[in-house]
């Protein structure tokens, strides 16, 4: 009883001590990027005040409208800040002069920015593999296969306008239009056209509208606060 007992208590001791040993190394990591990053030439750049510890600038810019805190900062810092990260991430630089986004998208770091928004795909790639890319999808942007879905897009796009001015005429042509929904109608008649040889109806099919709807709510939830938790941190991205 004793021996297990005192085997309960070594393997007590040994736990404690782990998580012990793994706190503080931890905490020796994060002061070590920060003592390595005072030194580096983004700390000279101007920096927004109001950051939080764990959350920087991003839940800030998360919670505001779209671009608004940017603006802000641009008006008070010029047209080049840094802003903290989630997480701990490294500081984002915020560019809005032109001579410096003409040198980022000149050095081949618009292939990174590019590869952290849309992935390894064709807009990413460059010389063979672009040249590979192309080859693939050639077959179904030839002249020929685009002249026969020209068809169904002017279908689609005269369809929108018919329904756009109806809509504007009903409101004596005075209305505030949220173009988005619109616009998601005729995305949504063409894709259904073109890619699966069905009618949605201009959008106003059941399956058009369950579509849509589904589609609304996932952009909600991406805008989300717990999906901005989730996300937090996870780019490391150095511009924006």
């Amino acid at each position: 009883m004793s021996a297990m007992l005192w085997d309960t208590i070594s393997l007590a001791h040994d736990n404690s001590f782990t998580i012990y040993l793994l706190v503080t190394t931890a905490i020796a990591l994060i002061l070590l990027l920060r003592i390595i990053r005072r030194y580096s030439d983004v700390n000279n750049l101007p920096c927004p005040p109001g950051a939080e510890y764990f959350w920087g600038h991003e839940r800030i810019i998360f919670e505001s409208p779209a671009s608004a805190k940017f603006s802000e900062w641009f008006k008070n810092h010029g047209p080049v800040y840094r802003i903290k990260g989630a997480l701990f991430h490294p500081d984002i630089i915020v560019l809005a002069d032109r001579v410096a986004i003409y040198h980022v998208f000149n050095s081949h770091m618009d292939s990174y920015i590019i590869e952290r928004i849309s992935g390894r795909g064709i807009t990413w790639s460059e010389g063979s593999l672009h040249k590979r890319f192309r080859k693939l999808l050639e077959p179904a942007f030839s002249t020929a296969t685009v002249k026969s879905m020209a068809q169904d897009v002017f279908e689609s796009s005269d369809s929108l306008e018919r329904r756009l001015s109806a809509h504007l005429e009903a409101q004596d042509n005075h209305a505030v239009v949220d173009i988005t929904h619109w616009t998601a109608s005729a995305t949504l008649d063409t894709i259904g056209r073109l890619g699966f040889g069905y009618d949605f109806r201009a959008g106003e099919s059941e399956e058009a509208q369950e579509l849509l709807s589904e589609c609304a709510k996932l952009g909600r939830n991406a805008m989300s606060t717990p999906a901005f938790y989730v996300c937090a941190g996870t780019s490391s991205s150095t511009f924006t």
